[in-house]
């Protein structure tokens, strides 16, 4: 099959793409002269913001293999923590958007909260330390709070 053909109506079609089996009709196929184009090089800026994203990548790769255990332990606290607050009621779900209080479970994130702490507090910073108990003891006061108040 040619490269271009009469169509039905007097359409002509063109392939216009690029490739051994296209003829006259490729627009790279000839430039000035009859002469083939070479094929056009990388931008340099092409070259650079591969290889960014290249270092970029490894970066993060590396940033997650560091990350050990207590690191761990910091974000199972904080997912705990956000799950009591849920739990009692006091901050809506993010998924249902609505106030749904399930104290057993709170009591259950809290307990475990606690336990995690423990293991994490021979590694912490001072500061660190105090800011675990700060959140627990901020936990375990509201869940106090909330078992007083009578279930809607």
């Amino acid at each position: 099959m040619s490269s271009e053909q009469e169509g039905e109506k007097g359409f002509r079609i063109v392939d216009k793409r690029g490739g051994p089996s296209t003829g006259s009709g490729s627009p790279r196929a000839k430039s000035r002269g009859g002469e083939k184009e070479p094929p056009k090089a990388e931008a340099p800026q092409d070259e650079e913001k591969a290889a960014a994203a290249d270092q970029s990548s490894r970066e993060e790769a590396q940033a997650l293999e560091s990350v050990d255990v207590y690191g761990v332990l910091r974000y199972c606290i904080a997912l705990l923590h956000s799950h009591a607050w849920q739990s009692m009621g006091l901050v809506p779900s993010p998924v249902t958007q609505k106030i749904e209080r399930d104290m057993e479970q709170a009591r259950i994130a809290i307990d475990c909260a606690g336990f995690l702490a423990e293991r994490l507090e021979p590694k912490a910073e001072p500061e660190e330390r105090a800011s675990l108990r700060s959140l627990l003891t901020d936990l375990r006061l509201n869940f106090a709070r909330q078992q007083e108040r009578p279930t809607e």
